[in-house]
């Protein structure tokens, strides 16, 4: 798929009204909390982070269609 085909989809999806609120429930769960816990092994770690990457992603493509 090209870029503008998956931004196209990325919009289509969560430009909606249910779109937006499944969004900011993705952002919350795994954008805004702490990527590291005192206790966490480095692949727990990378894990969450690599969750975060992908909803930033989305996020950044949505909000300002890069």
């Amino acid at each position: 798929m090209t870029h503008e085909e998956i931004s196209s989809l990325l919009k289509g999806t969560f430009g909606t009204e249910l779109g937006q609120k499944c969004l900011t429930h993705l952002e919350s769960t795994f954008v805004d909390r702490d990527i590291y816990k005192q206790g966490m092994t480095l692949d727990e770690v990378a894990f969450r982070q690599g969750e975060a990457s992908v909803i930033k992603k989305i996020l950044k493509e949505v909000r300002n269609g890069n």
